[in-house]
């Protein structure tokens, strides 16, 4: 399905929702959250990665596309295309149908997808305090806003994309062959069997383009990837080969997902679609490569050849090597162009995280990925400040020996500093130019050290 990209923000805003009262994001190529602990970084995280993939509730839209007449309108439009006649005006009523009904399908399976991913009821998610909370996507040519409150989710549009059903182009080449154009470009091209075919298949299709194109990476399920804290843990214990089904029920999805994520890089490793040279320098410091067994002949499983020449099933690799090598594998994957990690450079050396800044450059600059951390360690962040600085000197770039795709452009970057404020988590977006990032957490630290050291050799 080809995209319409538009511009590269997009931004969330939200009030009154966990630890925040209000807080506005613009995601970046390259977002980046810090802060101290227990401040609402990893809810942020958690919380972009829901609107990312929840998808519509089909119950809920099928049931709306039902009041509206949308059946109906099935049934003319499959009547059309068996005689080879062009139903565009009736397919044209029919999918806008599917964009009034979307807010009500969606409100429900955000509901879904928010009480699977945090574990519990969406109303513990509402502010100590608060009736309500709000979330307002807005994207480049539409923004949805959804309200939790105590009795219900219910989404609106604040904006909708104008003129997109005026875009679309119908043709039928064929009897039983349907085509739709959206600018010139085909977005659909399906036999049409039935009226429950083209309900609920080719209109959802057609319903997830116009979602791709009005909120870009958001609500559109497939194309983000959640890599949480503890994957070292988390590989140790869920990446066992029977992994009890009761276990499995009572997991998150985030880490239902990390599961499902090592199977597929296994298959991307095997299939080329991982590009390894992009990570070769990160592998290199880590000692190890990623290395593809079929198990039983049948499964493909990660294994880790260790500089040892020792190979090991992942889960039982050093524990830098589990908590960095499938967020490293991730980001160099060609399958998933967004991508969250938290704290990405847990337990990894302060030189492993040096080389992890300019992957994560690489990635966002060659493969045209967006990249969102959250992250404690003042040498990752200072990494990124340095190949941020380099974008005023290329020259001074080659002389260091980093590559051009390395260095990053500050218009690329959103850097927020989450903190506490009385009773609630605060967020403030730090200006970054290319003389870098005016951070003061982690400069506090580093001279509050040094003071406490003077004091000592005093």
């Amino acid at each position: 399905m080809s995209i319409e990209l538009g511009v590269k923000t997009i931004k969330v805003t939200i009030e009154n929702l966990g630890p925040f009262e209000w807080a506005e994001v613009e995601i970046r190529p390259l977002t980046v959250f810090i802060g101290r602990n227990s401040t609402g970084k990893s809810f942020l995280a958690q919380l972009l990665w829901s609107l990312m993939i929840a998808s519509p509730d089909p119950d809920r839209l099928s049931d709306a596309i039902n009041r509206l007449g949308g059946v109906e309108l099935a049934n003319k439009i499959l009547d059309d295309v068996e005689s080879g006649r062009n139903p565009e005006e009736n397919l044209k009523q029919l999918i806008k149908l599917y964009i009034e009904a979307f807010p009500e399908a969606i409100a429900s399976g955000i509901c879904k997808t928010l009480q699977e991913v945090f574990l519990c009821d969406y109303r513990e998610l509402i502010r100590v305090g608060s009736e309500k909370a709000s979330i307002l996507i807005e994207g480049p040519y539409a923004s949805l806003e959804i309200v939790l409150s105590r009795d219900n989710v219910q989404a609106h549009y604040r904006r909708a994309l104008m003129g997109f059903i005026d875009r679309l182009k119908v043709d039928v080449p064929r009897p039983g062959r349907l085509r739709v154009f959206y600018n010139n470009k085909t977005i659909l091209d399906a036999t049409v069997l039935s009226t429950k075919d083209l309900l609920i298949e080719h209109m959802i299709t057609l319903l997830a383009f116009y979602v791709a194109n009005s909120f870009r990476f958001f609500l559109t399920e497939l194309f983000s990837s959640l890599l949480p804290d503890s994957r070292a843990g988390i590989s140790r214990t869920l990446l066992r080969p029977y992994l009890p089904d009761l276990v499995r029920e009572n997991l998150s999805r985030s880490d239902k997902y990390f599961i499902d994520l090592y199977h597929r890089l296994a298959e991307d490793i095997q299939k080329y679609l991982v590009d390894l040279d992009l990570i070769r320098p990160l592998l290199e410091e880590l000692g190890c490569w990623p290395e593809v067994i079929f198990e039983g002949g049948i499964y493909p499983s990660l294994y880790v050849k260790m500089w040892t020449d020792k190979c090991l099933p992942f889960r039982l690799s050093p524990s830098g090597v589990r908590e960095a090598l499938i967020a490293a594998l991730e980001l160099a994957s060609e399958r998933r162009p967004y991508v969250i990690i938290e704290e990405p450079e847990a337990h990894l050396h302060p030189r492993a995280q040096r080389i992890l800044a300019r992957v994560i450059a690489r990635v966002v600059n060659e493969l045209g990925k967006t990249v969102i951390l959250t992250t404690h360690s003042d040498y990752l962040l200072y990494s990124i400040e340095n190949l941020i600085m380099l974008s005023k000197s290329h020259d001074k770039a080659k002389e260091l020996g980093i590559d051009e795709s390395e260095i990053l452009d500050p218009d690329e970057v959103a850097v927020y500093l989450v903190k506490p404020e009385g009773k609630k988590a605060t967020i403030e977006r730090l200006e970054v130019t290319s003389d870098g990032i005016p951070e003061e957490e982690f400069t506090k630290v580093a001279e509050e050290l040094s003071e406490e050291r003077a004091r000592i050799l005093a």
